[in-house]
């Protein structure tokens, strides 16, 4: 299918879609895309680190206005009957201000023309059936993320005194939820 139809119509100016396909001059099967350039960015995960908030003078209020903008482009997002699938630190951009997330990847997007299969483990709900994608399985990969964005910290990585290496995942893991809620 094609996804590129379903993404370029956003009226988000934080969402880098598609601008042109790129075309394999052996075959002429698409391989990519044009987008536009947005100058002097990080990727988001950096803002998960203290050194970084620290060097760049990041306040807890500029993080709640990022989760905000964040949670306002995934509703739009599903508006649009898109699922994002792979919500990662890695698919978002920051401007150099700290002012704004932009969504990149977004041919790895679900649309209603295009089934996605790529996802970051550390940000997959085990509960919901694999290959199952559904808006509240992009809401727990944006849960994790901002998680992230306020804690540095991963949910379900790290250490916690009445619980040993690992549990967390396993309980996470062997939770399945019945497909009517997913």
């Amino acid at each position: 299918g094609d996804w590129s139809s379903d993404v370029c119509s956003s009226d988000l100016p934080n969402i880098l879609g598609p601008i042109e396909p790129i075309f394999n001059p052996v075959d002429n099967m698409p391989i990519g895309f044009t987008m536009r350039f947005i100058e002097d960015t990080e990727f988001l995960c950096k803002i998960f680190t203290r050194n970084f908030r620290t060097d760049k003078n990041v306040s807890v209020q500029d993080i709640v206005d990022l989760v905000v903008d964040m949670q306002k482009t995934l509703e739009y997002i599903h508006k649009e009957h898109i699922l994002v699938v792979d919500y990662n630190e890695l698919n978002f951009l920051l401007s150099k201000d700290i002012k704004i997330v932009y969504c990149i990847d977004v041919d790895s997007w679900q649309t209603p023309h295009y089934h996605a299969a790529a996802l970051m483990e550390s940000v997959r709900d085990h509960r919901a059936s694999p290959g199952k994608f559904t808006e509240l399985t992009d809401w727990f990969s944006w849960a994790i993320v901002t998680f992230q964005m306020y804690t540095g910290a991963h949910p379900y990585k790290g250490f916690h005194p009445k619980y040993r290496p690992n549990e967390w995942g396993k309980d996470r893991k062997s939770t399945r939820l019945n497909s009517s809620h997913l």
